[in-house]
C-alpha cells in the first residue's frame, strides 16, 4: 500500500466542548469554524 503524502492527509483537530468541566450543549459555532479555518 502506498503512503499518502502529509499535505493530502485530512487534518484532525480537537475542539473543546467543555464548560466548567461539563459538556457544553451551547456550542459557539462561529468560534468552532474560526478554529477549524486557522487549524488550531
Amino acid at each position: 500500500m502506498e503512503e499518502i503524502p502529509a499535505e493530502k492527509k485530512p487534518v484532525i483537530l480537537t475542539l473543546p466542548l467543555l464548560k466548567d468541566g461539563c459538556v457544553d450543549t451551547e456550542v459557539d459555532v462561529e468560534e468552532a469554524l474560526r478554529r477549524l479555518r486557522l487549524g488550531t
